[in-house]
């Protein structure tokens, strides 16, 4: 494995060529701005595709929120942690509501007064996915080059469903910055030596923790790395290495003790699932063919399979095997769901939301073939470049990954949003260039004519670029469905407030009823059938907002139907208001 080079700088040295450029000429003022804008237009265009990045990452959530209102309103689970953010922000005392299984603390406490507001919440989440799309690319861009580590950036960017994490208070992309940055800062520290910088960055692994205990993985890779990585220089290592990884650990364990002790807390099971073996073959694949999704315009686009040695092609072939027992034993249910699924993002957090399909059976079944092959080659290509993987990346997605299933293993919730920090490990090997000579190998063995090569490489991009495209389309569709779903059930939920019906008597969702419940959650395991109104409260709702049309069992009565626009440009869906007649109702 090879070392990635010290002293190969970042984002800021170009700036700093640029700027030297402008300081060394002589002039006009309109041709020192000139200059300068040429300076900045080479740092651009240097950049390009982390430009390019952002802009379905952040750019267009951005947007999308603006238009339907989303910022301030809170999304999924995203209620109690704006809920808690808010009681900190005004009182400056921690309150728990009884769903917060993330630590979450870090999340917030770093805005102070600035959390009592919704909408500066889910903004600060969404600079917070911008710097954790730079910190991806700025921890791949050594072994990677400008372009791959941009590519691998954009490919985060389109994971289903980043775009709605990234404009809700929720915990994901908060723990995935902290992450990122702690492994970026990490690599510059020891390519510079800086004591300074290798604390920066354990503590930016700190501060993850503190959201989120998956963080956990990234400060462990990072000391493991540093401690036992042979270099020239090693001030960083040994004693150093050593005291920060000291004063971690008696700050992780101070810092859970405080926490677990926290009333109103929503701890996980710790619970070992019945059938280990099972459950962790399961969720380790589903786990793997779910980040393949994502991943698949990068690696259909790189994926030579006749350029790779045998290890590698038989790798792909026994993945493939896999793949087709997958799409026997799994189906539809290959993706663990929550963002991605054929009902859209968190339906289930509303009555009937899960009764309506956003992405038909044909379609889905299409991702899921996507997936599958994709997964099958992204296989080959690891074990055709792994003796080349950058360690610290690889030591951090190992971590990540191990822990990731081992909370599942603890009878923890599996959801696809819990993944999304295991694409950059995998496109970090996928994306490295070819090893040399693969091309002569494969000359020597495959004798073909110029036009069948060029189409062949032309088909190859065509499939790259028609799964980007789909991977994109399904992005978008989760995000403007769920925003303007959100927001126009919670439209209706205030109109019927604003008539004087009390708002925990209106079932508008589980974010309506979690920002009104006076005590928060409480009833955790409430039955299945009477969710999410009985998480809060056994007084049953005078009204229900659902996107259902049916009235199941219940001698419910229709009072209005809104007509809207699902993807907020087309797609005509129907939000209903139900009269359910309950004991102590007017209607």
């Amino acid at each position: 494995m090879t070392e990635t080079v010290a002293g190969t700088g970042g984002i800021e040295a170009d700036v700093d060529v640029a700027r030297a450029n402008v300081l060394q000429v002589d002039g006009s003022d309109a041709g020192t701005r000139g200059l300068r804008l040429d300076g900045l237009s080479a740092v651009l265009g240097r950049h390009r595709w982390l430009l390019f990045a952002l802009v379905p990452g952040v750019l267009v959530p951005l947007i999308v929120s603006l238009i339907t209102g989303g910022l301030s309103i809170p999304h999924n689970d995203g209620w109690a942690y704006s809920r808690i953010a808010e009681h900190f922000a005004r009182t400056g005392h921690i309150s728990l509501l009884g769903w917060n299984r993330s630590a979450l603390i870090g999340q917030f406490i770093v805005l102070g007064p600035l959390a009592a507001s919704i909408t500066i919440q889910q903004t600060y989440v969404l600079a917070l996915g911008l710097i954790g799309l730079v910190c991806v690319y700025d921890l791949l861009r050594p072994s990677l080059g400008e372009r791959n580590a941009g590519i691998t950036a954009l490919m985060v960017a389109l994971w289903p469903g980043f775009g709605l994490l990234d404009t809700s208070f929720m915990t994901d992309v908060p723990a995935m910055t902290a992450m990122f940055l702690c492994m970026a800062l990490g690599r510059r520290a020891l390519e510079r030596d800086s004591l300074v910088l290798f604390a920066l960055a354990s503590a930016a692994g700190f501060w993850g923790t503190t959201i989120r205990a998956q963080a956990l993985a990234a400060p462990v890779a990072l000391l493991a790395y540093a401690a036992f990585t042979q270099r020239r220089r090693t001030r960083v290592r040994l004693l150093a290495v050593a005291a920060i990884g000291v004063v971690f650990v008696l700050g992780f364990a101070v810092f859970n003790s405080w926490f677990e002790g926290l009333p109103g807390g929503d701890l996980p099971p710790y619970k070992l699932v019945p059938s280990l073996l099972d459950t962790g073959m399961e969720s380790s694949l589903q786990t793997y063919f779910t980040v393949a999704l994502p991943a698949a315009p990068a690696v259909f686009w790189v994926a030579k399979p006749h350029l790779w040695r045998r290890p590698a092609q038989i790798t792909a072939l026994v993945t493939a095997v896999l793949a087709i027992l997958c799409l026997h034993d799994f189906g539809r249910r290959l993706f663990p769901g929550n963002y991605l699924a054929q009902d859209g993002a968190y339906a289930p957090a509303s009555i009937g939301g899960g009764m309506n399909v956003l992405i038909p059976n044909g379609e889905y079944f299409v991702l899921v073939v996507i997936a599958l092959v994709s997964g099958s080659l992204l296989a080959g290509l690891i074990v055709h470049k792994a003796a080349r993987a950058d360690r610290l990346v690889a030591a951090f997605t190992l971590a990540f990954t191990a822990g990731t299933i081992g909370t599942f293993l603890l009878s923890e919730f599996m959801y696809d949003r819990y993944l999304i920090e295991i694409l950059p490990g995998l496109l970090a090997v996928a994306l490295l260039p070819e090893p040399a000579r693969s091309e002569e190998r494969a000359a020597a063995r495959f004798a073909m004519p110029a036009w069948a090569g060029l189409a062949a490489r032309w088909t190859q991009r065509g499939t790259a670029l028609v799964a980007g495209a789909v991977v994109a389309v399904l992005g978008l569709a989760l995000l403007t469905s769920a925003l303007v779903s959100d927001r126009a059930r919670w439209n209706e939920a205030v109109s019927l407030q604003s008539k004087g019906v009390p708002a925990m008597r209106i079932d508008a969702g589980l974010e309506w009823l979690g920002m009104h419940a006076p005590n928060g959650v409480t009833n955790r395991n409430a039955p299945a059938d009477t969710r999410p109104m009985s998480f809060f409260t056994n007084t049953p709702a005078c009204y229900v907002v659902s996107e259902s049309s049916k009235a199941w069992v219940y001698p419910w009565t229709e009072v209005k139907r809104t007509d809207y626009e699902r993807y907020l440009i087309g797609g005509t869906a129907h939000l209903y208001v139900w009269a359910t007649h309950a004991e102590g109702c007017d209607s």
